[in-house]
């Protein structure tokens, strides 16, 4: 976490190429791109009970998203990966 006010709290992931995280998002939020790369994205733990699925991003890029619990994110492009996530309560 890098900045709380009342009722939004707001989070920076910086995956570096080939690095993963798990994380879980039990909350609407929104993510916007500081630093693009190409992502692998797995949601649901293990297989065949999971959906992967790659992107790549840009610096800008948003989307607004619904809470989702067991996500993995592996940096499997060539650049760093940098996003804020902010959510509000």
């Amino acid at each position: 976490m890098i900045k709380e006010r009342d009722r939004c709290r707001v989070y920076k992931l910086s995956l570096e190429p080939g690095q993963t995280v798990t994380v879980s998002y039990p909350f609407f939020y929104l993510s916007i791109v500081l630093q693009g790369s190409k992502i692998k994205t797995t949601i649901g733990g293990t297989l065949p009970h999971s959906i992967t699925y790659s992107k790549s991003s840009v610096l800008g890029d948003e989307a607004w998203c619904t809470p989702t619990l067991d996500v993995t994110i592996t940096n499997v492009g060539s650049n760093t990966f940098e996003q804020f996530i902010a959510e509000w309560r």
